[in-house]
């Protein structure tokens, strides 16, 4: 999260315009003013080919995707000791 995200969380809406969707971002800074799931510093899910997080990049070109997030990320990261638990077990 960037300082400017920081510094917007911590301001109140009402200080910068108008918030359509009620994310708590104002229209002038939230990049999809009719998603409120959609806003800057949301978790970038890497498998829906939408900017979530409001940078500019789109899943497999944002570098959060490369480190695993979203969806995605979880069942790499658990399937490896799922092996190791049916391993144990026999």
């Amino acid at each position: 999260m960037t300082l400017l995200s920081l510094l917007l969380l911590a301001a109140p809406a009402f200080a910068h315009g108008s918030d359509a969707d009620d994310d708590g971002w104002p229209d002038d800074y939230d990049c999809d003013t009719g998603d409120p799931l959609i806003y800057p510093g949301a978790e970038e899910i890497c498998d829906d080919g939408v900017d979530n997080d409001c940078d500019d990049l789109v899943d497999a070109d944002d570098e959060v995707c490369d480190a695993g997030c979203g969806s995605g990320g979880a069942a790499l990261i658990l399937l490896p000791v799922a092996g190791l638990l049916v391993r144990r077990r026999k």
